[in-house]
């Protein structure tokens, strides 16, 4: 060992060949057991109930979430992006985010429900666009008055809801709405200031 450290240099470099052999073992035993990026696509697709053909700017990564090892799947289809975390051992979905609209020949949930955001059909969910006007009216403003700076469909829970964020000259808003029912989950508010 002597040798291998005698120069500043040399131990450095011997070093980094210690830390990227280190590396490398790692990574194989993590990979170990996986169930690799093509399953974790169809995974992802299967839950999103959309065929490999109907996809777009696919990209799946292997990731960790809240210390799980998982591949993070992203694509797209029919305007909407769709972002999955998928256990890399097992293929189940930790995380699912939607964003973007449905494309318009699906019809929504308040076109059916005679324009009352709050009032889903069964096995539909509302859009996000009802879902911030559920909220508009709750807050009792007009959406000229705020700006939006995430309407986003997520879980929460095993639950499909929308995380919408917002403010108004003054107040900052946090909402969470049940994407079946229309309901608020959760709300917070707090004074706004803008950043000059």
């Amino acid at each position: 060992m002597k040798r291998l450290f005698n120069t500043p240099k040399k131990a450095i470099i011997s070093t980094l060949c210690i830390v990227a052999v280190l590396a490398v073992a790692v990574l194989v035993y993590l990979s170990r057991g996986l169930i690799g990026p093509t399953a974790a696509r169809d995974a992802a697709l299967a839950d999103a109930g959309i065929a490999a053909s109907d996809i777009s700017a696919l990209q799946v990564g292997l990731d960790h979430e809240n210390g799980t090892l998982c591949y993070e799947v992203e694509f797209y289809s029919g305007g909407q992006e769709f972002d999955y975390r998928i256990h890399a051992k097992n293929g189940e979905v930790l995380k699912r985010e939607i964003s973007g609209d449905p494309p318009p020949s699906a019809p929504s949930a308040v076109s059916q429900a005679n324009s009352d955001p709050s009032e889903a059909i069964s096995g539909e969910l509302i859009d996000a666009d009802a879902a911030m006007a559920i909220v508009l009216v709750e807050v009792g403003v007009s959406e000229a008055d705020v700006t939006v700076t995430k309407n986003l469909r997520e879980l929460d829970d095993g639950v499909p809801v929308y995380e919408i964020e917002f403010h108004t000259s003054d107040t900052e808003y946090e909402y969470t709405v049940n994407a079946v029912d229309g309901t608020v989950r959760d709300k917070e508010s707090e004074p706004y200031q803008a950043v000059r």
